[in-house]
């Protein structure tokens, strides 16, 4: 019994040297086991601006601004009518589209919510209010 007693004395301070390095070496390995997802915290809007006949229009100016916050940003739609806003905080925001020679579109109420998209399209209220060049400036 005397000869155990020795052995597992022997193996003390070897184990007591390592053993901070084990713990540690067991703590990164369940941490990294883990999946880690990232939060949304931004969602978006975005919309095709179209004409009374339903003609897409290109190179119009669409502001997007915050009612809560009273901030506000600018895109232009690209050659199909298309326009994204990524990145906007959760809120209440009022969508405004200008273009020489048509009347001015607004969208008085979109709520952005995390991780989606607000979209408005053909037939939505912006291509609703727009007039074509045709009608003259308003």
């Amino acid at each position: 019994m005397r000869n155990l007693f020795r052995t597992t004395q022997d193996f003390r301070p070897a184990l007591g040297n390592k053993l901070p390095l084990l713990l540690l070496g067991l703590l990164l390995m369940t941490g990294l086991a883990h999946e880690t997802h990232a939060q949304a915290v931004y969602g978006s809007v975005s919309g095709t601006v179209t004409d009374a006949q339903g003609a897409v229009v290109p190179d119009a100016n669409v502001t997007i601004t915050s009612i809560d916050r009273n901030t506000s940003d600018t895109v232009q739609t690209n050659d199909s009518g298309l326009y994204v806003k990524d990145r906007l905080l959760p809120g209440t925001y009022k969508v405004t589209i200008e273009k020489t020679g048509y009347k001015k579109g607004e969208i008085p109420v979109v709520v952005v919510n995390v991780d989606t998209q607000a979209s408005y399209r053909n037939g939505d209220n912006l291509g609703n209010r727009r007039t074509t060049p045709q009608d003259g400036p308003c």
